[in-house]
């Protein structure tokens, strides 16, 4: 078993070992080995591309919910409809990061066929990072877009109470000499999962993230998680609130989910979710054909590129860290590690 908890710096797991323990924990739940494989795959690749906040620091409160009933641990996604172009998904309260991967193979399927195929979503867990679904269909040439809306984490612009969540967008497509591109971002100054990861580190937040009860600016996670995140873009951060807003919508409203305050279960576990989902999959061949489009997006990136030497196209520092992860394993804080730990120890697990 690797542990240095009593060390300041992170322990580096092997991808292969974090994947079976991962698997081997939901299991334990009672989990079906499928849905266990693509949930763990799920968070250990957030792991891997340096997503801490979606990635194995979620896997506790997903026992914790499979524990106490509210996430289901067999569960299918159920077809309410599918017509061509639109399908609507009831989860069946079942893990979304399961989920998620059967609606985008669907989708994946389905374009090719109507040019472009949207599922809505809803009554699933919280599905973990939105660009893992939108690479499922950028790696098959196709172009992939997910949104979806979270518990109240944030106050709108210009306003005192949490009513958005932090609402992420996420796009992903294929370049002819790039590689894929994903844009993967929340609506918020901050994901939330971001506070949780420093809370569990004890490291400080960067200024004009968050407020804290009193609506003064924080540096302090705790403060802030007790607090509110902000909107993306600062003293302009009534365009974070619009993208919020338009997250919101698409993914709740339109498919018969809660929005705003009435969102619960993606952060306390111990609720039944009722977020929204929205998946969309475009096929480039039914516009302009997919050597044409792959060709433009090489040549966009091309001219960012060229830009600057800083510059870096979407998603690229993300899969730096994920290849550097497969030969030297994946960095685990102390106190994560611990948690992993803990949860193991009650069923004779260990990690390695």
């Amino acid at each position: 078993m690797h542990s240095r908890q009593h060390q300041e710096g992170p322990t580096q797991i092997g991808v292969d070992a974090l994947m079976r323990y991962a698997t081997a924990l939901l299991e334990e739940q009672g989990v079906d080995k499928t849905i266990a494989t693509d949930v763990a795959q799920v968070l250990v690749t957030a792991e891997m591309r340096g997503f801490a906040s979606h990635g194995l620091v979620r896997l506790g409160r997903i026992l914790t919910g499979l524990q106490c009933g509210t996430h289901s641990p067999t569960a299918e996604p159920h077809f309410e409809i599918d017509a061509g172009a639109v399908l609507r998904v009831d989860g069946r309260n079942g893990l979304g990061a399961h989920a998620g991967c059967i609606i985008m193979r669907r989708l994946i399927e389905r374009a090719p066929q109507t040019g472009i195929a949207m599922a809505s979503a809803r009554r699933m867990t919280h599905f973990g990072f939105g660009g893992y679904f939108t690479e499922l269909a950028a790696a098959s040439g196709l172009i992939g877009i997910t949104v979806c809306n979270t518990e109240p984490a944030a106050v709108p612009f210009g306003g005192r109470n949490k009513v958005l969540g932090t609402n992420p967008i996420s796009f992903s497509c294929r370049s002819a000499s790039h590689g894929i591109i994903t844009v993967d971002m929340a609506t918020t100054a901050s994901a939330r999962g971001r506070l949780l990861a420093a809370k569990m580190t004890g490291e400080r937040l960067p200024p004009e993230i968050a407020v804290g009860p009193d609506g003064a600016p924080t540096t302090d996670p705790e403060s802030a998680l007790n607090g509110a995140l902000l909107p993306l873009g600062g003293r302009f951060g009534y365009k974070g609130t619009g993208l919020g807003v338009m997250v919101d919508l698409l993914s709740g409203a339109l498919a018969g989910a809660s929005t705003g305050q009435r969102i619960k279960g993606t952060v306390t576990t111990t609720e039944y979710c009722s977020a929204g989902y929205l998946f969309i999959v475009i096929d480039p061949e039914a516009f302009v054909g997919h050597e044409a489009f792959e060709s433009e997006v090489s040549a966009l990136a091309a001219e960012l590129r060229a830009s600057g030497e800083d510059v870096l196209l979407p998603g690229a520092k993300e899969h730096a860290s994920e290849e550097k992860a497969r030969t030297h394993g994946v960095p685990l804080s102390p106190q994560l590690l611990s948690n992993l730990q803990q949860w193991g120890a009650k069923y004779g697990l260990r990690i390695g």
